[in-house]
């Protein structure tokens, strides 16, 4: 999802995303913490490969201990709603917007989100 990252930078959002962020030697751990206090919300791409991964359970609860109103945004990528349900309830309540709706909805949507 960096093409979602850089799409947000070319419409003036800052963006901290792992892939482009963290250097050989960061902990993992504290550069996430840094990054999420510094944010006012948090995109989170939901995916199957995100459900298989041990350390985008943690980022989320991070996540959902700073929630404040809509400071979760979810895009679904490639999972349903019974997929997101079964793994994250709380997150199948929140309205999202589904990668496949493409990049420039994806971008137009969370851009509205972002300033309310």
């Amino acid at each position: 999802m960096n093409d979602l990252a850089d799409a947000l930078r070319l419409k003036g959002c800052k963006v901290w995303y792992a892939d482009s962020e963290l250097r050989i030697g960061d902990s993992l751990s504290s550069r996430i913490e840094e990054g999420l206090r510094r944010s006012k919300r948090g995109i989170v791409v939901l995916s199957r490969h995100f459900f298989g991964k041990r350390w985008t359970q943690k980022e989320l609860g991070a996540l959902h201990a700073k929630v404040v109103n809509r400071s979760i945004l979810p895009v679904w990528h490639g999972v349903s709603e019974e997929e997101v349900r079964s793994h994250y309830p709380l997150l199948a309540d929140i309205l999202a917007v589904r990668s496949s709706e493409g990049m420039d909805i994806v971008v137009s949507k969370l851009l509205d989100a972002m300033r309310e």
